[in-house]
C-alpha cells in the first residue's frame, strides 16, 4: 500500500525547524504591517492642507481634524492662560523650534497648538516696521522648525489685525513623539555621523529595559521556548525549543 503523500516542507526540513520558519513568517507580515501603517501617517503628514469649506480649516488629507478660523486664532492670541500657546517676537529666533518641538511632544494627539510670531508676551502685536517682508519672515520661521527630528506637522498662517500682521504656526500634538531639536549623531569608527532613522528607532528603543537586556545576546544563539499560551493545569506549556541567533530588537 502507498504511503500519503507529506508536503514538500516536512520532507526536507526536520520537524524542529517549523517554528523557526513560522516565526519568520510571522515576522515578514509583522513588518510589512508596520512598513504601512507608518508609510500611511507619513502620507497623511505629506498632504498639509486639503481643500475644505473654509481657508481657514485645518486638515489631514480627508479627514478634518479641527476648525480654527481666523477669529479663533486672534482669541487664542490674547489669551494669556492658555498652555498651548506661546507668543514670540520676529527677532526671537532660538526659541521658534524649541517651543514647536514642546507642542508637538506635550499636547494631546491631533490638539492644536499655536506658535505666535510678531506678539508679545501680552498678547498685543509687536511694533515692528510697516516695511516688514512677512513673506521671508514665514520662510525663516519655516527653515527654522524644518530641524526638528523626526520631521514635525505644522501648518503656518498669515493673519491680521486692525491693519498689522503676524504669523500663525499651528502645531498638533504629534503621533510620530518624541521629537527633537536636531538629528542624533552616532560613532562610526572615528568619524561622527548623522543617525539614520534605523539607528535613531534602535537609540530610542534602548530605552527599554527589556530591549536592553535582549541586545546584550546580539549576535550570539539563543534558546527559544515553544509555549503554549493556555495550556490546561497539570500540562507541560511547552511545545519544544529551537536555537537562533539574535540579530536586533527594537520598541516594535
Amino acid at each position: 500500500m502507498q504511503s500519503p503523500a507529506l508536503p514538500i516542507d516536512r520532507i526536507f526540513q526536520p520537524p524542529r525547524w517549523q517554528p523557526a520558519r513560522w516565526l519568520a513568517e510571522w515576522l515578514r507580515h509583522w513588518a510589512a504591517s508596520q512598513l504601512e501603517r507608518r508609510e500611511a501617517l507619513r502620507k497623511r503628514v505629506a498632504i498639509v492642507a486639503a481643500p475644505a469649506r473654509y481657508p481657514s480649516e485645518l486638515a489631514f488629507g480627508d479627514v478634518k481634524m479641527i476648525d480654527l478660523t481666523d477669529d479663533d486664532l486672534n482669541r487664542m492670541r490674547k489669551d494669556t492662560e492658555s498652555n498651548f500657546v506661546e507668543r514670540k517676537t520676529v527677532k526671537n529666533k532660538g526659541g521658534w523650534l524649541r517651543t514647536a518641538v514642546a507642542f508637538a511632544n506635550s499636547a494631546p494627539v491631533d490638539y492644536p497648538a499655536v506658535l505666535f510670531v510678531g506678539v508679545n508676551d501680552d498678547g498685543t502685536l509687536e511694533n515692528v516696521p510697516p516695511d516688514h517682508d512677512w513673506e521671508s519672515q514665514q520662510k525663516t520661521v519655516t527653515a527654522e522648525l524644518s530641524r526638528a527630528y523626526p520631521p514635525l506637522y505644522y501648518l503656518p498662517k498669515m493673519l491680521r489685525d486692525q491693519g498689522r500682521e503676524f504669523l500663525a504656526v499651528i502645531i498638533p500634538g504629534s503621533r510620530e513623539r518624541p521629537h527633537f531639536t536636531g538629528k542624533a549623531y552616532i560613532r562610526v569608527g572615528p568619524e561622527t555621523i548623522e543617525a539614520s532613522d534605523e539607528q535613531f528607532e534602535n537609540l530610542i528603543a534602548q530605552r527599554s529595559s527589556k530591549i536592553y537586556e535582549i541586545l546584550k545576546w546580539k549576535g550570539k544563539t539563543v534558546t527559544v521556548e515553544n509555549m503554549v499560551r493556555f495550556a490546561r493545569p497539570g500540562t507541560d506549556p511547552s511545545q519544544g525549543s529551537w536555537y537562533g541567533i539574535v540579530e536586533d530588537c527594537n520598541q516594535f
